[in-house]
This record gives structure tokens, C-alpha cells and sequence, in this order.
């Protein structure tokens, strides 16, 4: 049987895209961390001039269309995949590939604070030495309620989601371009 508290934080190896949307797209998203946003389509430029994009995974959440073939199936709980529109501003060349926003409002508060060693700041996490999470705090939430959450203690980006190593190895499957999960037991990371 599976390890159903082996959990997995997703790490873009590229930082092509920027928001392009309004300033009203993006504060819905950001403020609607624990909730579903109504949006049609995001907008979002290359910071390079590209012909093509080869990654599956982009550092704000964009995944492609085999990630999304991957998770839309799945019906996970917590998580909506909007359309992205990626453009490049030098050209005004739309890209015709299909790519989704993993906005994920599923925050669970289980951050084991006498194992873990990081420097809390106001706006989230920082400088995580060890990140382990409190198994007794997720125990009794349902693993399919589980499958990819934010952690409740932590409003930065510094720390995008938790994968569960089912969804982990489901989206592995499709050889995704881009990502690298590193067990949260292996994660640091030096903020500012």
C-alpha cells in the first residue's frame, strides 16, 4: 500500500511566462486562494521571444494540455483548470498550444511546526530548512480530498502545491517537459 502522507513539491525549471491579464484577473486569483475564481481565460506573455513552446509546466501554476489530460480526469478535489491564453508581446504572435492556470483553493493546515524548520514571515514561508507535515492534522481528511492542496500556513509563492506521489506518478507517466517534484522531505528552499 501506498504512503498516503508522501507528498511532492512541484518545481518549474524554467521562468518563460509573466501575467499579462488585468490587475482584476489577478487579484481574483491571488485572493481567491480557498475558493473557486469565475474566469473564462487568462492572459499571460513570454518573457523571451519564442517560436514554440516545448515545457508542460510553467512557474505560475501553467500547465499543457498532456499535464491536464493527466489531472482533468481525476476530478480533484480543491482545483480548477482555466484556460491561458500565451502570447509574445515583441510579436503579438498568439501560441496555438492549450494551457491551463492549476489554481488550487484547497489550503490544509498541517504543517508539523516542531519538526519543521523555516523562517515565518507575514506573508508565508521562508527559508525552509526541513518542511514535514503533521500527520494526525491530515489523518482524518479523506486522501482523495488531499491529492494536490497549498499549505494553509503559507500566502507566498514560495511554495506553489503539495502533490500527492499518486498524482506524482500519473502525471510522470506522460514524461512532462519542465517539472521536477522533490519529495518534501528532501525540500529547501532560501527565500531572500
Amino acid at each position: 500500500m501506498e504512503n498516503e502522507f508522501d507528498y511532492y513539491i512541484a518545481e518549474c525549471l524554467s521562468t518563460l511566462l509573466a501575467w499579462f491579464s488585468d490587475d482584476e484577473v489577478i487579484d481574483k486569483i491571488k485572493k481567491n486562494k480557498e475558493k473557486e475564481v469565475e474566469l473564462d481565460i487568462i492572459n499571460m506573455s513570454l518573457n523571451y521571444n519564442r517560436k514554440s513552446i516545448t515545457l508542460d509546466f510553467f512557474e505560475l501554476g501553467v500547465v499543457s494540455e498532456k499535464i491536464f489530460n493527466v489531472l482533468f480526469p481525476i476530478k480533484i478535489n480543491g482545483i480548477q483548470l482555466i484556460p491561458v491564453t500565451i502570447f509574445n508581446l515583441d510579436n503579438n504572435k498568439t501560441y496555438n498550444d492549450k494551457f491551463y492556470h492549476l489554481h488550487v483553493y484547497n489550503k490544509l493546515e498541517c504543517v508539523d511546526n516542531n519538526s519543521t524548520y523555516y523562517y515565518d514571515y507575514d506573508h508565508g514561508l521562508l527559508n525552509i530548512e526541513k518542511l514535514l507535515l503533521d500527520e494526525e492534522k491530515l489523518s482524518p481528511i479523506p486522501l482523495d480530498e488531499r491529492l494536490i492542496f497549498n499549505l494553509y500556513n503559507d500566502n507566498s509563492s514560495f511554495i506553489k502545491q503539495l502533490f500527492h506521489k499518486s498524482i506524482v506518478d500519473r502525471i510522470m507517466t506522460v514524461e512532462p517537459r519542465g517539472i521536477r517534484f522533490v519529495n518534501i522531505k528532501d525540500y529547501k528552499y532560501k527565500g531572500y
